[in-house]
């Protein structure tokens, strides 16, 4: 699924702004019914592509894991040496099992959606 993807963005804390620099993390989305099983032909996973299919509770609970995972980072819990970075925006596509994961994952990182198309 090469176009469902999620993309987290933040900018460089530079107080100076001599650089550029930011972070961008790409996440794909959780498991969907297609990820398991051919709906129709009842065989193994297949390529969804296009195809809008949800998200299995299998792929809710990988979006919920996500989600904390990114909050670990975001609210500078994370206490192994890596730097926390704030999160400035997060974009996905417009396929629902894309949504529906950001969405979760939001919720994990006490985040606000904003719908800004």
């Amino acid at each position: 699924s090469g176009f469902s993807s999620i993309a987290f963005a933040s900018r460089n804390n530079n107080n100076d702004n001599s650089t550029k620099e930011g972070n961008l993390i790409l996440v794909r989305h959780g498991q969907s019914t297609w990820n398991v099983t051919d709906p129709i032909r009842k065989t193994a996973a297949r390529f969804t592509g296009w195809t809008d299919v949800q998200l299995t509770d299998l792929g809710k609970q990988q979006a919920k894991s996500a989600g904390r995972a990114l909050a670990s980072y975001h609210n500078n819990d994370y206490d192994e040496g890596y730097r926390s970075f704030p999160i400035d925006c997060a974009v996905s596509s417009l396929l629902q099992r894309s949504k529906d994961t950001l969405d979760i994952m939001l919720e994990e990182m006490d985040l606000k959606e904003e719908n800004n198309q």
